[in-house]
């Protein structure tokens, strides 16, 4: 999994798109600013940290990958039973890391399908300071990864 130093962040740029007659009592549109524009950047504060501890609960040993990506993802047990089709016991012993250990590939090629990420971001924490960019494409079925990271503005970077 690649975790950027300060991850995602709101920019200001959500605009909200209003509905209102004018004088001749015509509809226009006019875009605007949420009511609630200024407790978005919470809300990415609050993913930061909760993924922050998710991470730590897998390195301690007290989660698997599975886990850190269901609960990130605010997936219950049963909506991922059902999404990868396996009974609600066995996806239980996949959150512990010793059902983790167990798990055959073309398990995890499921669950990596089901999560967006490729089977390998279920190994690795890979962690990128500001200034770093990367392009990231799945292969084979999710299976393989290829990642192509540049410092940005140096010069001959991809």
């Amino acid at each position: 999994m690649i975790i950027e130093k300060h991850g995602e962040g709101y920019d200001g740029s959500f605009r909200v798109v209003v509905y209102r007659k004018d004088d001749q009592g015509r509809t226009v549109t006019e875009s605007v600013k949420s009511d609630m524009d200024d407790q978005i950047p919470t809300f990415y504060v609050q993913r930061r940290e909760e993924l922050t501890r998710l991470v730590c609960e897998v390195l301690d040993g007290k989660i698997s990958p599975i886990a850190l990506f269901m609960q990130y993802e605010n997936m219950t047990l049963s909506d991922l039973s059902a999404r990868i089709k396996l009974s609600s016991r066995r996806v239980k012993k996949h959150l512990a890391p010793a059902g983790f250990k167990d798990l055959t590939v073309d398990v995890l090629q499921r669950y990596a399908r089901i999560f967006d990420v490729a089977v390998c971001d279920f190994f690795q924490f890979l962690y990128l300071d500001d200034g770093v960019s990367f392009d990231r494409k799945n292969r084979a079925e999710r299976l393989f990864q290829t990642v192509d990271v540049a410092v940005r503005g140096a010069s001959g970077s991809r």
